[in-house]
């Protein structure tokens, strides 16, 4: 009896906290919000009316950011026709995939990438968020050209992006991530991830790290990945559970094609673990010292629904193995504590 009041405790803590942050996002998008115009809004005025930009590490590291992107981010109000129309300026060959997706406040999600953009147009029933994804051969270039481009006070943009931060990580903080540290090998979070803008267009598989002293050795085979590809990119990120910022990035662009990763807490912890500084196959992923709760990221994106994709969130890892074949990253962990 004692034991199910505890449950039904825990279960109406669990509502009241989703409901506080429910409200606390609703009121985000209504601060944030721009106004609402009778004319449909392109992709270049969702750019030039965007509220926050995140492209770490130099600016908003929150929900596990790729170091090779841009998140531009604008709150849109109810009623909002959108229209897409591609940026004239952005070819194929600067970026590896672009995508438009809209997160409206009642949980409803639409994604739109690529070759599916012209010619399609949305309109929003609730308030929403959409975020524009850029991920960029040169990010940096590609930001500097966007704000100039359109003529952009960056200046506010950091300033709304550093405030949003922190009331993310606020939220962060009520939600309490929790992870199961026991599982070794790489695998799909059985957490529910709708909080972190999460992309349609991406995998991602885990593996929870109980210390950053340890060094994880991580191989695998390159797949076939980049422009006009089923796979447009993949990367790995060595992450912060309770911050959701990301340490480090290394993409596929960075890696031989048969490939290993140490990922240490410093680059002399390496040395004594065969690590090879003359052998290109070898790469090195950091852990920020002040790192508490590190997870390490595997993030793949592609256009099919092949590889990961035929998969759902329960499958167990020996299925990710046998879908993934020879690139699929197995990690061995070496205790350095002891």
């Amino acid at each position: 009896m004692f034991k199910k009041l505890i449950n039904f405790l825990i279960e109406i803590v669990k509502v009241f906290i989703k409901n506080i942050i429910d409200i606390m996002l609703y009121l985000s998008y209504r601060f944030l919000s721009i106004k609402n115009n009778s004319l449909e809004l392109s992709i270049e005025d969702l750019i030039k009316n965007h509220s926050i930009c995140t492209s770490a590490p130099l600016h908003g590291n929150f929900a596990f950011p790729d170091f090779y992107s841009i998140y531009i981010i604008t709150f849109l109000p109810p009623h909002q026709k959108i229209s897409y129309i591609k940026l004239k300026d952005l070819v194929k060959e600067n970026y590896n995939i672009f995508s438009v997706t809209f997160y409206d406040s009642s949980g409803k999600i639409n994604e739109y990438y690529d070759d599916n953009i012209d010619s399609k147009e949305y309109i929003t029933h609730n308030y929403c968020v959409s975020i524009i994804r850029i991920y960029s051969v040169n990010p940096i270039n590609t930001l500097d050209s966007l704000i100039k481009e359109h003529n952009i006070k960056f200046d506010i943009i950091k300033k709304n992006t550093k405030y949003f931060t922190y009331f993310y990580n606020k939220l962060i903080n009520l939600k309490k991530i929790n992870i199961d540290k026991s599982i070794n090998e790489f695998h799909f979070s059985k957490e529910n991830l709708s909080l972190f803008f999460t992309n349609h267009r991406a995998r991602y598989l885990i593996l929870p790290i109980k210390d950053i002293n340890q060094t994880i050795i991580i191989t695998a085979k390159k797949p076939d990945c980049g422009i006009n590809k089923s796979i447009r990119y993949f990367a790995f990120m060595t992450c912060n559970l309770s911050t959701t910022e990301t340490d480090n990035c290394i993409n596929y662009d960075d890696l031989e094609d048969e490939y290993t990763i140490f990922v240490v807490k410093s680059d002399n912890n390496s040395i004594i673990n065969k690590y090879d500084r003359n052998n290109k196959s070898h790469k090195i992923l950091l852990w920020k010292s002040s790192n508490d709760n590190p997870v390490l990221v595997y993030r793949e994106i592609r256009i099919d629904n092949e590889g990961l994709f035929s998969l759902n969130k329960n499958a167990s890892i020996d299925e990710i193995k046998k879908i993934m074949g020879k690139n699929y990253p197995k990690a061995i962990i070496i205790d350095n504590t002891t």
